[in-house]
């Protein structure tokens, strides 16, 4: 299902270096109620043939736990068909609900030199940040590149204050 999950109620210090995943969900972290995920480096990865090449997910009306410090380095991606770069907290076991409530604080992710090519014929997205008011803070993006063969491939970004820059979302939330 995922090629790397996180999803216990603790990950801490983890290092994920040198993987090609193939199929699945891609990279995941799932946080669930009272979980706490920090130090974790994802680097020099390539994701292929995926539903979604890297997310962050915690779970809806979570009211402790937290995740930080999370570095993506030079991740790669082709064939997504969902979205390249997730951010949400709304999840449950059957799925996303679509509307975030979270207590649990996303802070501190960078996400440098991360891109790849997005399935030809999905209606996916480059970058999916959902966040509960004020409970995602210091997210980075340096060197994003996310290319669709066509040209409707969008950000979608609310939540988050200020939105982040090198994201592909404008002040408004979609661009």
């Amino acid at each position: 299902d995922d090629c790397l999950a996180i999803n216990k109620s603790q990950g801490k210090g983890v290092k994920f270096l040198n993987n090609t995943c193939i199929g699945g969900h891609g990279i995941s972290i799932s946080v669930k109620e009272g979980g706490i995920v920090e130090n974790v480096l994802v680097k020099d990865c390539v994701v292929k043939q995926s539903t979604n090449a890297i997310r962050i997910k915690t779970l809806y009306q979570a009211k402790t736990g937290h995740v930080s410090n999370i570095a993506y380095n030079n991740v790669q991606f082709d064939g997504i068909t969902k979205v390249g770069v997730s951010i949400q907290q709304d999840y449950l076991n059957g799925g996303p609900t679509g509307k975030a409530d979270s207590k649990m604080p996303i802070t501190g992710v960078t996400f440098t030199n991360v891109g790849g090519n997005m399935a030809s014929g999905s209606k996916a997205k480059a970058v999916y940040l959902l966040c509960a008011t004020g409970m995602c803070k210091d997210i980075n993006f340096t060197g994003l590149k996310i290319k669709a063969a066509s040209n409707n491939l969008k950000s979608t970004c609310s939540g988050i204050t200020p939105v982040p820059s090198g994201a592909g979302c404008n002040q408004l939330g979609t661009a």
